[in-house]
């Protein structure tokens, strides 16, 4: 099974297919079956900033996950 143009999340999430195989001659050899297809969100939109500098400060030392101390807009 292969796709022929992107899949996007954020413009459908799932697809139900209904799928059989079928011999040389184009007969049904096997029962239908159901195909659930779920599209991972993948974060493909470019971060927004209102400013194209920002200045701020951390800590000599500060443990991962630290919030920074201050900030400002430069």
């Amino acid at each position: 099974m292969f796709v022929t143009k992107p899949l996007d999340r954020e413009r459908r999430s799932s697809y139900h297919l209904r799928a059989h195989a079928v011999n040389m001659n184009g007969e049904r050899v096997e029962s239908p079956i159901d195909l659930y297809i779920y599209v991972i969100d993948m974060n493909d939109n470019r971060p927004e900033f209102k400013n194209q500098v920002y200045n701020g400060s951390v800590d000599e030392g500060s443990k991962p996950g630290k919030h920074r101390k201050e900030g400002r807009e430069g």
